[in-house]
């Protein structure tokens, strides 16, 4: 008797919730994505900021490793340029016809029996074009993407937290 409900208690949960990265965590370094982005990035600050062509593949690993994205580094050392614009240039020419669909990852996301929730420093758009390249749009509870974590305008607001939920 002493026994009896020695094996009837589940621990709780350790975790409350995963947090996965879009960008090199779901889908492959093989697809390109990577690549381009930073090509796009060098691209813009050629094009939009006028930094010297010759320049942009030697500063740009800089800005990332001081400050954690190319753009908040951009940003830091004082070149001012809307956020919108610079997502669209950076992320609206990637090319996303090289993810499939992920019908193992899918399953797997969906077998785990704890919330999901997706991160990315791009914008929102881009996050949905990746997730629905995937097949995974159904497969997290949320978004947290750079309108989430700075609203700074009227484009790019958090207040309708709603618009940042997948799924109930």
């Amino acid at each position: 008797m002493e026994y009896e409900n020695q094996y009837q208690h589940v621990p709780a949960a350790k975790y409350e919730c995963l947090l996965f990265d879009v960008d090199d965590t779901l889908y492959s370094l093989s697809s390109g994505l990577s690549k381009a982005c930073t090509k796009n990035i060098e691209e813009f600050m050629i094009q939009k900021l006028g930094i010297e062509g010759n320049k942009v593949s030697e500063i740009n690993p800089v800005l990332y490793r001081n400050y954690g994205t190319s753009m908040a580094g951009l940003r830091a050392v004082g070149y001012n340029f809307d956020y919108d614009d610079y997502h669209s240039f950076v992320h609206g020419r990637l090319p996303y016809e090289n993810l499939k669909p992920d019908p193992v990852l899918r399953s797997l996301l969906l077998s785990l029996p704890i919330r999901k929730v997706i991160f990315s420093n791009g914008d929102k758009v881009h996050v949905a074009k990746v997730l629905r390249k995937l097949g995974l749009e159904d497969c997290f509870e949320m978004i947290i993407s750079f309108e989430t974590l700075n609203p700074t305008n009227g484009t790019n607001t958090s207040d309708d937290e709603d618009s940042f939920k997948l799924r109930g």
